[in-house]
């Protein structure tokens, strides 16, 4: 007659005095997170004579408060140690969770294309369409180049400007949800817990009474093992510089990447991943390979809620040259021009060209000066429409 016992690593211990037989097997779920000196504790069980380890050394290994002990690897798992050494493992090699689309990338980078796509996941069913637009498939990424990477006052990251397209993104998604109620769970994943915080705090209560439309915002230790129709990654950083910070983490990375069974929609800023030296770059220059690469004010509701962010936090500077958002689709651009210049092309158009049919435009010299004649009332055309017309039209 066989016996099973279930129990955590750390309580493992009581089945010392536990009286039974001696236990052949040992199966140890997610031995990956588990740290060596918590992985002898079940190991020291008397009678055994096999163990099983299971787990995946590519993703989050055990969390560590204490950066010394990271430093000195006290969170590496007995797992990671044993595949590190080169020791014999068997890879369960279907995945039965992303779409295709999805797993693409992770599958080449971190599993170097060993993993398979389960017949269910391939099937055109599988693929759903929450969302109208190019933009919104089973896989973006989203390019946002105007947000702006801040302190809180704590010294924790975020950006208000994907803090918004976050909450957009939700909005969009449950009047889309609410035609037909069926069952949608959606992932909102983030580096930093501030970011979680200031998407949590304009979030608010607004969909919690909704059992069948279902929201998590959190950082990404709160997702492993988990799953969600969609998920949404909010990257945050946005400089010159190319500095992510931990963003880098291959592990993080993965875990970020391999939540979503439907669709993943990634936000961040082109420019500052493709110069971080990292596998983002890697992400960003795949997703243009692939065609899966946007700009958000390629949407009209996403440039809309960039535009409406950036002038409530007064940043609308940022915003003015002739290539930006706010000339997106204008027929007209903005250039830049000194006054000298601005003056010789006013003289020139004055010179060679009519205001209206009605009235030609000639120069009178008055003394050492030039002036303009007075102009006709039926012309409409007046000075400062010529200066508004030679700084705006092109």
């Amino acid at each position: 007659m066989a016996s099973l016992v279930f129990c955590n690593a750390s309580t493992s211990y009581k089945l010392h005095s536990v009286d039974t037989k001696p236990f052949d097997l040992l199966v140890v779920d997610d031995a990956d997170k588990l740290k060596e000196c918590e992985a002898v504790i079940p190991l020291q069980l008397r009678g055994l004579r096999n163990a099983i380890l299971s787990g995946d050394e590519c993703q989050l290994s055990a969390t560590l408060k204490s950066r010394i002990s990271r430093v000195a690897r006290f969170g590496r798992s007995l797992f990671e140690r044993l595949v590190s050494f080169g020791h014999a493992n068997h890879l369960l090699n279907v995945q039965y969770r992303m779409h295709p689309s999805i797993s693409q990338f992770p599958n080449s980078i971190f599993y170097r294309k060993k993993i398979l796509d389960a017949p269910d996941v391939t099937r055109k069913a599988y693929e759903k369409i929450y969302l109208t637009g190019q933009c919104f498939g089973p896989y973006s990424f989203i390019n946002v180049p105007w947000g702006e990477e801040e302190l809180d006052n704590v010294g924790y990251r975020r950006n208000l400007v994907e803090v918004a397209l976050v909450l957009r993104l939700l909005e969009s998604l449950f009047k889309a949800w609410s035609a037909s109620k069926k069952k949608l769970s959606i992932g909102v994943i983030a580096p930093y817990a501030s970011q979680v915080l200031a998407i949590r705090d304009r979030l608010g209560q607004k969909y919690n009474n909704n059992a069948h439309f279902e929201v998590k915002v959190n950082v990404i230790d709160a997702f492993r093992g988990g799953e969600e129709d969609i998920v949404i990654i909010s990257t945050v950083r946005s400089n010159r510089a190319g500095s992510i910070g931990f963003l880098s983490s291959l592990h993080w990375t993965n875990v970020a990447l391999t939540r979503a069974r439907h669709c993943l929609w990634i936000l961040g800023n082109e420019q500052t991943l493709l110069a971080s030296n990292s596998i983002w770059e890697a992400l960003v220059l795949d997703a243009k390979d692939r065609q899966c690469f946007f700009h958000a004010d390629d949407d009209t509701d996403m440039r809309k809620t960039i535009l409406d962010v950036k002038k409530e936090l007064d940043q609308l500077d940022d915003l003015l040259n002739g290539d930006n958002i706010l000339f997106k689709e204008q027929r007209w651009k903005v250039h830049t021009f000194n006054l000298l210049h601005l003056l010789h092309c006013f003289l020139f158009t004055v010179l060679e060209s009519r205001v209206c049919d009605k009235q030609p435009l000639y120069l009178h010299r008055v003394g050492s000066t030039y002036t303009l004649p007075s102009p006709d009332p039926t012309c409409g055309i007046s000075l400062g429409f010529l200066l508004l017309l030679f700084a705006f039209v092109t």
